[in-house]
């Protein structure tokens, strides 16, 4: 039973390798596009809800991410390999620069410079001529190893996977060592951990460039299922929807960002038949989790739902 738990990863690895058999293309689109917002979800929830900032900047990080790896692909010829790591560290620079107000803005101040900022990032994709393509966007360059070519939404399951587990146990790994530790004692009680001479600023910093990277990353993975950039797809809507995702699945969680970035990316499918009453309902998800289930859906089954243990990388961290 123990060598099972360690090596549970592995096995659920193994076990996603083969749902493209069961699958249609379209289901299969829909779980790339969940991996997908489980990173995303996980990047937002490093600066709110494991550092604690109220940034919006995440949808700017999404776009960026999207942005550069494509540019590099197709103005460069820089293949897809090269470009999607080039992507996030571009995107964690940018973090690393959005950082440095978070060292002097708080909560609702930080809120408008980071969201004035993923207006500005759009405004650039719409108006950035040759450069960014304008408001119709540009294609995306098919992902290739020699003539093996990742065109259906099936063979680039496989990229998207891939990367997901490497992010995932990248940052579980950060979570529970030091560094995890950091950013919680900012989070929770920041004086505090000042006097005990931590080094508040550079964790604040170092938490906005992960979030910056695995977004990014994120959304180079975006660039390659949707197969077109386009400046709409990062705008306001996608700002409520990673908010959502992440007071959804619960603050400070990675089990948590799984369930929110995977249940809130299929929802629109289940109302693709009211489509109109979207942006409503995600209000209404707000409301209802903020009064009566603060700490998300992975926080109630934690309190109410008996034998469920906390996710192991807390225990290093609480």
């Amino acid at each position: 039973m123990k060598r099972l738990k360690k090596y549970k990863s592995l096995l659920c690895f193994v076990l996603l390798l083969f749902i493209p058999l069961l699958t249609t293309n379209y289901t299969q689109y829909l779980i790339n596009i969940a991996f997908i917002y489980i990173l995303v979800t996980l990047g937002f929830n490093l600066v709110l809800g494991y550092v604690g900032r109220f940034s919006f900047a995440n949808a700017s990080f999404f776009g960026i991410g999207a942005y550069s790896v494509g540019l590099l692909m197709r103005k460069l010829g820089i293949p897809f390999w090269f470009s999607l790591p080039l992507g996030g560290l571009i995107t964690g620079a940018v973090g690393l620069l959005l950082g440095f107000p978070a060292l002097r803005l708080h909560r609702y101040y930080l809120a408008v410079v980071t969201l004035a900022f993923t207006f500005l990032m759009k405004f650039i994709y719409i108006h950035g001529g040759g450069f960014t393509y304008g408001p119709s966007g540009f294609d995306i360059p098919v992902p290739t190893i020699g003539v093996l070519r990742f065109s259906s939404d099936k063979n680039v399951y496989y990229i998207v996977l891939v990367v997901f587990f490497l992010v995932l146990t990248l940052i579980a790994n950060i979570i529970k060592s030091n560094i995890g530790r950091s950013f919680r004692s900012v989070n929770e009680a920041e004086n505090a951990a000042e006097a005990l001479s931590m080094n508040t600023r550079k964790t604040v910093l170092l938490a906005f460039a992960l979030s910056g990277f695995v977004v990014g990353i994120a959304g180079g993975l975006l660039s390659i299922v949707l197969r077109r950039i386009t400046p709409d797809s990062f705008g306001m809507l996608e700002i409520v929807t990673h908010f959502i995702m992440v007071v959804f699945g619960g603050l400070g969680s990675i089990t948590g960002s799984i369930i929110g970035g995977s249940v809130i990316s299929l929802l629109p499918e289940l109302l693709r038949g009211s489509q109109e009453y979207q942006e409503l309902l995600y209000g209404l998800l707000i409301v209802i989790f903020v009064l009566f289930a603060p700490k998300g859906i992975y926080g109630f089954i934690l309190k109410y739902v008996p034998g469920v243990q906390r996710e192991k990388l807390y225990q290093d961290v609480e």
